[in-house]
């Protein structure tokens, strides 16, 4: 009977996993559009640039005022960049932080149960078992300290974006 309860834990354990994998797969589709989103609207900043340095060494004592219209052109539309950026990395920052703060809560309740069992039951007899009793439990560990980095950089990754965005 015990050893089925430790195989209904891996099993739910397993799908858990399952399940924070999928959710990590599609945070990091958004990033990935978010960045390929980045990288066209800075290719248009480059076209810009490159069509106002064309203009201003073409340009004829007739147009004296061209240089400004295109400079202010290219600080409107970084401007636009970086209003369409914020929020959206503000949000993905909120959407991580949000994981993160299920996960460290999902980890303390299941660190709770653990330690309210009984060590007879906690702790395998036979030396193999408590090999992988062990393993798991420093896999653990290490996972919680990453959640607890990442929670870090996320936190003042929406401090710098928070900042910015007020600044605009």
């Amino acid at each position: 009977m015990l050893v089925l309860g430790y195989h209904l834990d891996l099993c739910q354990m397993e799908m858990v996993y399952r399940a924070n994998w999928q959710k990590n797969f599609l945070r990091c589709r958004v990033i990935s559009t978010l960045t390929e989103e980045k990288r066209q609207l800075e290719a248009k900043v480059d076209s810009i640039q490159q069509e106002n340095g064309a203009l201003t060494a073409s340009q004829t004592p007739q147009q004296p005022d061209g240089n400004a219209v295109n400079g202010a052109q290219i600080e409107e539309l970084q401007k636009q960049i970086v209003c369409s950026l914020i929020p959206l990395l503000f949000w993905v920052l909120t959407v991580m932080q949000d994981s993160l703060r299920t996960e460290r809560d999902r980890l303390l309740a299941e660190k709770e149960l653990w330690s309210k069992q009984t060590p007879s039951v906690a702790e395998p007899t036979n030396p193999e078992a408590s090999k992988v009793w062990e393993a798991e439990k420093a896999e653990l560990v290490k996972l919680r300290d990453e959640a607890l980095e990442k929670l870090k950089v996320g936190k003042s990754l929406s401090l710098e974006c928070f900042s910015l965005f007020s600044v605009l």
